[in-house]
């Protein structure tokens, strides 16, 4: 072996061994971090879980913070997460009303003990997403008012509009969109396939999604446009119903 390829082994040699224990040290550090989160989220949950009245939810979940737990710990999923796994693990009882007020009951503590609503889990999904697909309106409801964002992106690149294209059941389906769009929900948003909303519940056979969707972004668009051109003339023969329904007849359909 020559001696250039001798000192090229040999600096090798240090740099691997300078850096494997750092490396060690990171991954070390890591999954020490993942295991307090994931300890933590299981404490919060089984203080959600828990038959203990408000106050007395509010005053443990303090209690754990003060020693050190993270309220926005997440484990595989968030604490709101948890909250809402309440009443998806019971959603097959849809008269089960003590058990949505429970956890409504639950994402009001969280959120007042300042957990992040716009916190992800391990696959990159929010809070409104879990309630968007279980099609719990009143906490998309709750998680829209404390300024929950409806254009996240989950691992794959789907929002929460894309999400409810697959919802698990059309109960308050329309209105869960509605809210969205109200909340300025994007429909032109594209997952990690080029898929947006409207695809997506064309793809999912949910026609009622798509005519919402289209009708919806039409709306939004028309009211956008009407504002951006206000006075010009070319707009003063159009009125709303006139231009929503050019634009999702024209427009939406080669996005």
């Amino acid at each position: 072996m020559s001696t250039i390829r001798m000192k090229i082994l040999f600096i090798s040699l240090l740099l691997l061994t300078a850096v494997l224990p750092i490396m060690r040290a990171s991954e070390m550090e890591l999954i020490g971090l993942k295991l307090k989160e994931s300890k933590d989220f299981y404490k919060i949950f089984e203080v959600l879980k828990s038959e203990k009245n408000g106050p007395e939810k509010l005053a443990e979940i303090k209690h754990l913070c003060a020693s050190g737990l993270d309220i926005n710990s997440r484990g595989w999923h968030t604490s709101l997460h948890g909250a809402s796994a309440i009443v998806s693990l019971s959603r097959g009882d849809k008269s089960d009303e003590s058990v949505r007020s429970k956890t409504l009951e639950n994402a009001r503590l969280l959120i007042k003990l300042k957990a992040d609503v716009n916190q992800t889990d391990s696959h990159q999904t929010s809070a409104l997403m879990f309630s968007v697909r279980n099609n719990f309106l009143p906490m998309v409801e709750l998680l829209l008012e404390n300024n929950a964002d409806p254009n996240l992106r989950d691992w794959v690149g789907e929002s929460a509009l894309m999400w409810a294209s697959f919802a698990s059941s059309d109960e308050n389906c329309s209105e869960v969109i509605r809210l969205l769009f109200e909340s300025n929900a994007d429909s032109t948003l594209q997952n990690n396939k080029g898929e947006t909303a409207l695809t997506l519940a064309e793809k999912r056979n949910k026609p009622e999604v798509l005519e919402l969707i289209r009708k919806l972004w039409a709306e939004q668009t028309s009211k956008v446009l009407k504002e951006e051109l206000s006075g010009k003339e070319e707009l003063k023969c159009l009125d709303k119903d006139n231009t929503s329904n050019l634009i999702a007849e024209f427009i939406y359909p080669i996005l």
